[in-house]
């Protein structure tokens, strides 16, 4: 009966369980000895089974805390190798922000440089303006439009010094927000590769400007050239006498008119009068020098798209005709000015080929649109 109360009761470790054995026996009367030995006997099985769950504990204990420690000496390491890379990364950093500093010095110069340039195109504008006072009052209108186009050079100069003055501003304004995100950078590492990107594709903005501003100085030169081949038209025409031409014929009197014209600087009547003689005459021997004197108004007014299709005309019908070189020079500079660089480098390369009166003026301008165009001139005629 001891034994039975026994194992319906909770399971208690060494004293406890013995007391509640005595207690239960001293109330049932049956404290038998050999019960007594029996709950003994548990008791110090379970004492030990207690010690052994003891020692296990302490050994799992031991193995967590070393792991433990371990897994932090590991990290406080990723830590420190960490902030080395952080602080490597700020020092490219700020040799990236020297760099453009220098760069910024370099494009200050640029700009005095421009400035200076400018200087000296008003010297010489003030010396064309000179020269052109003293041609006489049949030119005042040629001297007019010769007048705009060297404002329009002059303007578009200043837009590009101004132009470049901006970019320099700009300059300064990410220097200063890159000396600002210093601060930044040392607690977000991964945003320095952003910062690299753009710097990358701020440099590639600066060399496009600068080829753009090499287009534009290319240009000027091209303006100032073709005012000399303009004057000099100018003078052979004053040196055609009017006075030689009949005027005996309705044809005569036609021609005479629109040669009156031209030489009056009324240039866009006397083309429309030269394409009308050679409507109404197409058999007169005289066409060819209307076909020329056409194209010749057309370009002196820098009408070059007009002045493209009565040169071309002459060309390739007269090519033997003597007005025929003339018409090719026309007919170069007036596809080199709408933008068709190729072609007139072609008609340039003639002329250059056949030794032309204009040979020495048209090796200047190939090597301009080799200049203006180096893809074009690797592929084909570098003269």
């Amino acid at each position: 009966m001891l034994t039975g109360c026994l194992r319906k009761a909770p399971r208690l470790g060494g004293p406890g369980l013995l007391l509640v054995a005595l207690a239960i026996g001293l109330a049932t009367g049956c404290a038998l000895k050999s019960d007594l030995e029996k709950l003994q006997a548990q008791a110090d099985r379970t004492e030990k089974s207690n010690q052994v769950q003891d020692q296990r504990l302490a050994d799992l204990e031991r193995g967590t805390t070393a792991a433990l420690e371990q897994q932090a000496a590991s990290l406080e390491k990723r830590v420190d190798d960490q902030g080395q890379r952080l602080q490597q990364l700020l020092d490219n950093q700020q040799g990236e922000v020297d760099t453009l500093r220098e760069q910024l010095v370099a494009q200050r110069g640029e700009v005095d440089t421009l400035r200076e340039q400018l200087v000296a195109q008003r010297g010489e504008l003030n010396t064309q303006r000179q020269q052109l006072a003293g041609l006489n009052t049949t030119q005042l209108a040629d001297n007019a439009a010769l007048n705009d186009r060297l404002r329009q050079v002059e303007g578009s100069v200043r837009l590009q010094i101004e132009k470049t003055q901006r970019v320099v501003e700009e300059q300064e304004h990410q220097i200063e927000t890159l000396e600002r995100t210093q601060a930044q950078i040392r607690r977000v590492g991964r945003r320095l590769e952003e910062q690299a990107l753009s710097l990358r594709a701020y440099r590639a903005e600066q060399e496009e400007f600068s080829a753009e501003l090499q287009q534009v100085l290319m240009r000027q030169l091209a303006a100032a050239h073709a005012t000399q081949n303009r004057l000099a038209a100018v003078e052979m025409l004053l040196q055609s006498p009017i006075g030689d031409i009949p005027s005996k014929t309705e044809a005569d009197r036609l021609y005479r008119s629109a040669f009156a014209m031209m030489m009056e600087a009324q240039l866009d009547l006397a083309a429309d009068k030269f394409l009308e003689f050679q409507v109404t005459y197409p058999d007169d021997e005289r066409v060819v020098e209307a076909l020329f004197r056409q194209g010749q108004c057309y370009y002196l007014m820098r009408k070059f798209d007009h002045a493209l299709a009565p040169s071309l005309e002459l060309v390739e019908r007269y090519p033997d005709h003597s007005r025929a070189d003339e018409a090719r020079w026309f007919l170069a500079r007036s596809l080199e000015e709408t933008g068709d660089f190729a072609l007139a480098r072609q008609f340039y390369a003639g002329m250059i080929d056949n030794n032309s009166l204009y040979k020495p003026d048209a090796m200047r301008r190939v090597q301009f649109i080799n200049q203006l165009l180096p893809n074009a001139a690797n592929g084909g005629d570098s003269r």
